[in-house]
């Protein structure tokens, strides 16, 4: 009767001595740390953003810590920058979409192409992640990114117009019928917003910043009249505020404020107003963009990327590869009001609704922002080229023919990275 209760606690003994020195075999090996640069990490909210990647990660992977850092946006670009070129770049870092061609150009981006599955790929929307390839490799993954929608006063505008012309009409109507509020507001001030709002527009049209050899095609007939009717709903038809004197994130204080009936922009306008599409004072929805010749709007993102000189490559991506998988992303998104990007994350409950609807569509609709070789004077060019028009410096066509040699002198074209 004692032999099996001695084996048992044999058996227990040794159990529990294995698991004590298996314990005390993991606690001396060496943990692997990921470093990882996220931009505007000390933003109110970032924190909880962050937690909820890491903890679930280094649960399911107790080999592997991950460490944040944190740069203000504004000092973001120039810090990375000096990182890659020294050498000493953190393991991951989240950038805007923007800086892939720059980053790739100096070579300091781990190529994906061996980590990335089919499967994976086919996770993200086509034009999303064709945003992240340099020269034909994939140099990151896309990790939050927008559509955009029209804002527009139901109150004021029964039915959300679906061309241009419509677009002019309803414009028209609200300015003429409704002293002191202005049909649209549009951006053209110094801003990043600024070239996004215009693209969708030349994007409409038919044109296109680069075509596919990555030669700058914005001096044609689409450009002209994208660029036309961008600025003629300030200069010609008077139907918008001054540009120049907002970028787009403060379209949705002068909506709030009953000062403009339209605006462009993304899910995060309703949070800047604090307003649900239903409330009493300026009730709204949202819709589809106008179309021109074609429908569709530019879809701008963030991406993550692996410095090329990480000592920790595989794990690095284990990290890369968590934060863009459903669940991961899905909350990442709802904690962040991104539009959903994984395949998948769309039936979430959090995603319905008519509010959602328009920004949903557009997924199929849009278009990648343009990669060129270096963004800050690429922008500087964009932005140039509108308010001259704007300002009534030069003509659209000038205006054009200006910003087109400027990128061609300044060498920003990705064909001239060469092969």
């Amino acid at each position: 009767m004692k032999m099996p209760h001695f084996r048992h606690l044999t058996l227990s003994l040794f159990v529990a001595i294995a698991g004590g020195l298996l314990a005390l075999s993991y606690a001396g090996a060496q943990q692997i740390t990921i470093n990882v640069l996220y931009p505007g990490g000390d933003q109110p909210g970032a924190q909880k953003t962050v937690q909820a990647l890491v903890t679930p990660f280094e649960k399911a992977h107790p080999d592997i810590k991950v460490a944040f850092q944190s740069v203000g946006w504004d000092e973001a670009y120039q810090k990375i920058t000096t990182d890659l070129l020294a050498g000493n770049a953190p393991d991951v870092i989240y950038i805007g979409g923007r800086w892939i061609a720059p980053f790739a150009q100096l070579g300091g981006l781990l190529p994906l192409d061996s980590y990335v599955g089919q499967a994976k790929r086919d996770s993200f929307p086509a034009g999303v992640l064709k945003g992240n390839e340099f020269k034909g490799k994939l140099m990151g993954l896309p990790v939050a990114f927008s559509t955009k929608a029209l804002y527009y006063r139901t109150d004021l505008i029964p039915e959300p117009p679906k061309t241009w012309d419509a677009l002019l009409a309803d414009a028209k109507k609200v300015t003429q019928e409704h002293p002191g509020m202005y049909g649209i507001g549009i951006s053209g001030a110094a801003h990043v917003s600024t070239t996004s709002q215009f693209f969708n527009f030349l994007y409409q049209a038919g044109g296109s910043v680069f075509d596919d050899q990555g030669h700058v095609t914005l001096d044609s007939p689409a450009g002209v009249e994208a660029l036309t009717f961008y600025t003629g709903l300030y200069k010609t038809d008077h139907v918008a505020p001054n540009p120049v004197e907002y970028n787009r994130e403060q379209l949705p204080v002068l909506f709030k404020q009953g000062k403009i009936a339209m605006m462009i922009i993304g899910p995060w306008g309703k949070s800047i107003m604090g307003l649900d599409p239903n409330n009493a004072t300026v009730p709204y929805a949202t819709a589809t963009l106008p179309c021109d010749v074609r429908c569709g709007g530019i879809q701008v993102g963030d991406s993550i990327v692996i410095s090329k000189n990480t000592s920790h490559p595989k794990e690095a991506y284990e990290f890369v590869d968590y934060w863009t998988s459903l669940q991961a992303h899905t909350t990442f998104d709802l904690n962040g009001g991104l539009v959903p990007m994984v395949q998948g994350e769309q039936s979430n409950a959090a995603f319905q609704g008519a509010f959602w609807e328009p920004y949903l569509t557009m997924i199929s609709k849009g278009f990648p922002q343009p990669q060129p070789l270096a963004w800050e004077p690429f922008q500087t060019i964009i932005t140039d080229m509108i308010q001259n028009v704007l300002l009534g410096k030069q003509t659209p066509e000038e205006a054009l023919r200006a910003a087109t040699k400027s990128i061609q002198d300044k060498q920003l074209e990705p064909s001239a990275a060469g092969s």
